[in-house]
């Protein structure tokens, strides 16, 4: 089991130089509704919970199983395009320059977010058919397959919770809630399957009485076979928080179907009881950032680490006190910057007000630049957003609002010329990328 030494952690808070200033900018009140997609898809009020990860059940392996055991070896990814969609059209993908290449009419996509969509397969210059893997309600819940311009149901998805695919391949892990029988405990499935092969049974049960449920993070695929899921638990049916709460990072693996724990999802000491919040996950899952939540740690400080490597852990600690949390992290595609969210609550109802931060994953060179996303330090009619992912190593992505109301997929770069421990960095703006809200990446 891989996890961080809570000795070592204590002595790793440390603040760092702000190249651009770290006061708070008055911003507009955002648009909930699209805020709320973005932390949880399910909003109902209700506390976060203290204890231990549940228990999974004796695991079921799906067809087609894996032959080996092994993780594959990662490897970045860099995008071929960027997904995105706009309230009553369809999804559009950009090629890295901006540029339109392709739209798909998906009226009945009931969710427009990266975790009800994958694209499942190598996207290529001129492509116009898919396979494009979406959640929709129309009909009953399921997953349905747009592929040569057709729409199909792939597999019924009642209660929904998450998917994820494997990058360029026709792979895809997806959790379900189940409505319990008796009494008021989460149960929640996990799955894996292929286009070819939809799965018929859960490779992992469990059931938690404080409200956790499966959520898959990564699917790893070997020649369009699954390997095996990265997942962690979040609690289901969450409202007023910024950040979804979240706990444990897990690897199943499916040809023996024994689960790894690389994040537990709480630890007791002598100092008290700690818990573990992934925050983001790198494209090749070599990399996890997470928040603590425990004695004498602060909720917006942030971890990060190599997944295989727990002693390399690096954190930092904001000089500013954000009630509401920390998360949103994306590590770059050669792992070298990480980006993330801290947020405050605002004077008004429902008001948050975001704060991008980015760190070079070394925690030395280039450490560390604050900018508020509002205001005039990151965009002048930006009134919020949050990164999410990266176009190569030196563009981040953010999903904003702007002033008029309308949403777009930002671009904010080149990183390495604003990151600075000393104050040289240079003062660049977000720009409007592409229209309409992020749905994630195509890959070649």
């Amino acid at each position: 089991m891989k996890r961080p030494t809570l000795a070592g952690l204590s002595i790793l808070f440390f603040a760092l130089a702000c190249s651009l200033g770290n006061s708070a900018v008055e911003t507009p009140t955002p648009d909930i509704d699209l805020l709320s997609t973005a932390v949880s898809e399910t909003l109902t009020a209700m506390p976060t919970p203290e204890g231990e990860a549940p228990e999974a059940s004796t695991p079921t392996v799906v067809a087609p199983q894996a032959t080996s055991t092994e993780i594959p070896e990662a490897q970045g990814f860099l995008p071929a395009g960027v997904m995105a969609w706009m309230p009553g059209g369809g999804v559009t993908i950009y090629d890295p320059q901006g540029q339109y290449v392709v739209d798909y009419a998906l009226p009945d996509l009931t969710f427009p977010g990266p975790s009800f969509i994958h694209y499942a397969g190598p996207f290529e210059a001129g492509a116009t058919d898919g396979p494009l893997v979406y959640f929709s309600l129309e009909g009953g819940e399921a997953l349905k397959v747009l592929d040569g311009g057709n729409s199909s149901v792939f597999t019924a998805a009642p209660g929904l919770i998450a998917m994820v695919g494997a990058p360029a391949q026709p792979v895809i892990a997806y959790s379900l809630f189940v409505v319990p029988q008796i009494g008021y405990d989460t149960s929640s499935e996990l799955y894996v399957g292929t286009l070819d092969a939809p799965p018929v049974d859960p490779i992992l049960t469990i059931t938690n009485e404080e409200g956790y449920a499966l959520y898959p993070l990564g699917v790893e695929a070997v020649d369009g076979q699954p390997v095996g899921v990265w997942y962690t638990t979040q609690l289901w049916g969450i409202g007023n928080v910024a950040f979804a709460p979240q706990r444990g990072l897990y690897y199943f693996d499916i040809a023996s179907g024994e689960v790894e724990i690389y994040l537990p999802a709480t630890e007791s000491n002598d100092m008290g009881e700690f818990s573990y919040s992934p925050a983001g996950f790198s494209s090749d899952r070599s990399w996890v950032a997470y928040t603590m939540h425990g004695p004498n740690v602060a909720p917006y400080s942030m971890f990060w680490q190599p997944v295989e490597d727990p002693d390399q852990v690096k954190s930092v600690m904001p000089g500013i006190n954000y009630d509401m949390g920390a998360g949103f992290g994306v590590f770059s595609p050669n792992n070298q910057y990480l980006a993330w969210d801290t947020a405050n609550s605002g004077t008004q109802l429902g008001m948050v007000t975001y704060y991008l931060q980015i760190n070079s994953t070394d925690g030395v060179s280039g450490s560390f630049s604050l900018f508020p996303t509002a205001g005039s330090l990151l965009a002048p009619d930006l009134v919020f957003a949050w990164p999410v992912g990266w176009l190569d190593n030196e563009v981040l992505l953010l999903e904003g609002q702007l002033a008029d109301g309308s949403t777009h997929v930002m671009h904010f770069g080149p990183v390495s010329s604003v990151v600075s421990l000393d104050g040289s960095g240079e003062a660049i703006e977000a720009e409007p990328f592409v229209p309409g809200e992020f749905l994630g990446f195509v890959y070649p």
